[in-house]
C-alpha cells in the first residue's frame, strides 16, 4: 500500500519543514509493513489556479499539474501536513486540490495540522472539503500550537505528539487497507 505525506504549505521559510521532518523520521522509524510512503511537497509543483472543471484531464495540462494529478492518484490514502491560515487551510492547497478529482475518490485522508489553536479550524475546512470525494477522514488529528510546540519554525515534539501521530497512522493505515 502506498501512503502520501502531502505538505500543503508552499511559505519560505515555514514550519512545514520541521514538522514533516520530525512525521518523516517517525514514519521511518517505525517502518510499518507493506506501507511505502511517498512525500508530496506542494511546494514541488507549480499548480496552475482553477479556471475550469476538468482541467487537470485535458490534454493541454500543464506538466506540473499532470505530474501532481499522477502523484495523488498513485497513492492508498493520505496524511495531510496542513497549516491554518486565517482560520481556514492555505488557500493554495485548497486550490491544488480541487484541481482533482478522480484521484482522491475513496482514499482516506488523516491530519497533522499546526497554527495558532493547534491548526484545528484548518482541518475542519479539510474536513468538509474532502466529503465529496467519499474519503474517510481519521478522527484524531495532531495538533501543533505555534505558541508552545514551535521555537520559532522549529517543531519541539513531545511524547505526547508522537503517541498522537502513532495513534493517527495506524488508523489512517488500518481504513487505507480495506
Amino acid at each position: 500500500m502506498k501512503l502520501g505525506v502531502v505538505i500543503l504549505s508552499v511559505r519560505s521559510p515555514r514550519k512545514a519543514d520541521s514538522v514533516s521532518a520530525w512525521v518523516l523520521d517517525r514514519l521511518n522509524t517505525r517502518a510499518l509493513d507493506d506501507v511505502e510512503w511517498t512525500t508530496l511537497d506542494l511546494a514541488d509543483y507549480d499548480v496552475p489556479a482553477l479556471r475550469r472543471y476538468g482541467q487537470s484531464g485535458e490534454a493541454d495540462a500543464p506538466a506540473d499539474l499532470v505530474r501532481w494529478r499522477d502523484d495523488v492518484d498513485r497513492c492508498d490514502g493520505f496524511l495531510f501536513i496542513t497549516p491554518e491560515y486565517n482560520r481556514a487551510m492555505p488557500g493554495y492547497a485548497k486550490n491544488a486540490y480541487d484541481l482533482l478529482d478522480a484521484p482522491w475518490m475513496n482514499k482516506p485522508v488523516a491530519f497533522v495540522s499546526y497554527g495558532g489553536v493547534g491548526g484545528a479550524r484548518a482541518v475542519d475546512a479539510w474536513r468538509v472539503s474532502i466529503q465529496p470525494y467519499n474519503q474517510p477522514s481519521i478522527g484524531h488529528q495532531v495538533l501543533l500550537y505555534n505558541r508552545f510546540d514551535f521555537e520559532g519554525d522549529t517543531l519541539n515534539p513531545t511524547d505526547r505528539h508522537t503517541q498522537t501521530l502513532d495513534k493517527v497512522v495506524d488508523e489512517l493505515v488500518r481504513v487505507a487497507a480495506r
